[in-house]
């Protein structure tokens, strides 16, 4: 994703996987061309391979290594050979032989070994390996027309079709038939691809900021938005406005709507509640009639309420109470007392929220200090609920939250969010400003095991994807990061090893004030 490519060098073990008989390219390799050229698997974003599990490797997204192997740091089974467990292409590793007897690989009776290459030893099997006897045998991969099964896309080596054969002389696979890269058109998206036919990846119109519409995929599998609308869906007029074929309350888009059953507007919470685009006492349609958005043709001059909505606030109101005893003989002017907690001119504004304090000394150049009980400002607000402790670690910060399960892949847009945070602690964001609006997710597993997070990125955004712990039951980003992915490339992933009953954030940041569209999935085993 940035433009600092964070690769790690694993030449060695990269090359090993690559060389596999018959499956060398043409030569005339230019590594640090951009483009995948002669043996290389890989060159900068470009990768021969869409991920660990297509080369047998676990879990982790694959990167390249300056040399143009693959970078296998991220590999939740990346093979060592000599660490006694069977990984990757390895056959055996030590004493583990991976299940298999001299029997199995119809060498007859007899001892099976592993060689210190992790190649089988098959010196004390009763029969050798005949190569051109059909049957695979021994350290043979196939014998003949035997294929053991196997096809240029299941051998894991990035190979997406083409025709497997056998080399006759060493019964070893031979690829030069087979076909590398993606394959756009075959309904199935691979790496770079948006999108393949139907699969759309969760991505919809509306996760693309339209107002709604149907999302398709061009024959180049980029997203194709001209079934897209800028027209919202009105809920109640039975017209199908975003033209997506689904009509008022049948339209996800009005999910949230009262009118189809949404949540009701709290004409208080300065939420909008229904998602109607109009908060508390401004939703006049489920509105108009609570207490608190109640006007009056006349200013009541002692309420604390602007009942008429005009020229200010009871005493404040110099047109409709002007001449109102109250205001006239028993009330000052001006707020006399900026740190009592009182409304004293009776104008609805106390304190220093009321412009008569503005250059009292006790509402200027005051700090307020977050979580000591104390309006340290004298603004009104107290710790948390003033403004100025936005982003604070006594304070929460990853609301609203969204829950994520095992097994879910979420849409979602960063698009005109909140941004409550702008410096996540330690290596989380590697040193970038972090600075776009989050998304926040929260994960709590039922069992414990390995999780992998994948973030697909909508457009050509660059959003980031981090892990953090809790304190105090919210998430703290200024404690140890646990985990942050900004690799080069879409996607960015994570993977780590949960406990059963911890709370974990998944949150969805924007390098440099980036936002976008981004679809979020959650894999456990």
């Amino acid at each position: 994703m940035h433009p600092i490519a964070k690769w790690i060098v694993v030449a060695a073990l990269g090359v090993a996987l690559g060389l596999v008989t018959g499956c060398a390219k043409s030569s005339g390799s230019d590594c640090g061309n951009g483009r995948i050229d002669g043996a290389e698997q890989c060159d900068g974003a470009e990768l021969t391979a869409p991920d660990c599990a297509a080369l047998n490797l676990g879990f982790g997204p694959l990167k390249c290594n300056f040399d143009c192997s693959f970078d296998l740091s991220a590999c939740s089974n990346a093979n060592v050979c000599g660490n006694g467990t069977v990984e990757g292409s390895e056959s055996c590793d030590g004493f583990d032989l991976g299940g298999e007897t001299c029997d199995t690989l119809n060498l007859g009776a007899g001892t099976l070994s592993c060689q210190p290459d992790c190649s089988f030893n098959t010196a004390g099997c009763a029969n050798s390996a005949v190569c051109g006897n059909g049957v695979v045998e021994g350290p043979e991969q196939c014998d003949g027309f035997n294929l053991n099964g196997r096809s240029c896309a299941t051998l894991g080596q990035g190979f997406n079709g083409g025709t497997l054969a056998c080399d006759t002389a060493s019964c070893l696979y031979n690829t030069t038939a087979c076909t590398e890269g993606t394959l756009c058109g075959n309904g199935i998206r691979e790496a770079s691809e948006l999108c393949d036919g139907a699969d759309l990846a969760g991505v919809t119109c509306v996760t693309l900021s339209y107002a709604g519409g149907i999302l398709g995929c061009a024959a180049d599998c980029t997203h194709d938005t001209s079934g897209c609308t800028q027209t919202a869906e009105n809920c109640s007029n039975g017209i199908d406005d975003d033209g997506d074929l689904a009509v008022d309350c049948d339209d996800i888009d009005c999910a949230g709507d009262p009118i189809c059953g949404g949540a009701p507007e709290n004409c208080t919470n300065g939420i909008d509640d229904d998602q109607d685009g109009y908060t508390d006492c401004d939703d006049q349609a489920d509105c108009s009639s609570h207490p608190s958005c109640q006007t009056s043709s006349t200013e009541i001059c002692d309420n604390g309420i602007d009942d008429d909505g005009v020229f200010g606030c009871d005493c404040g109101d110099l047109i409709s109470c002007g001449l109102n005893f109250t205001c006239l003989f028993l009330t000052p002017y001006t707020e006399t007392n900026c740190t009592d907690g009182l409304d004293d001119d009776r104008d609805c504004d106390i304190d220093c929220d009321d412009s008569d304090c503005a250059d009292d000394p006790a509402c200027t150049g005051l700090v307020e200090i977050c979580g000591n009980g104390i309006d340290d400002d004298n603004d009104g607000d107290t710790d948390c609920d003033d403004t100025d402790c936005a982003g604070h670690p006594s304070c929460p910060v990853c609301t609203p939250t969204t829950a994520i399960h095992c097994g879910d892949n979420l849409a979602g847009n960063t698009t005109g969010g909140i941004n409550n945070f702008e410096g996540w602690n330690g290596w989380c964001t590697s040193g970038y400003t972090a600075t776009g609006p989050e998304d926040y997710y929260v994960f709590t597993p039922t069992t414990s095991g390995s999780v992998e997070i994948v973030l697909n990125i909508g457009g050509s955004e660059d959003l980031e994807l981090l892990l953090v712990g809790t304190s105090g039951g919210d998430c703290d980003p200024a404690g140890a990061c646990l985990d942050g992915s900004q690799t080069v490339g879409n996607p960015e992933t994570i993977t780590f090893n949960a406990t059963a009953g911890t709370t974990y954030y998944i949150i969805i940041d924007g390098w440099n004030g980036a936002a976008g569209s981004y679809t979020l999935a959650l894999t456990c085993s």
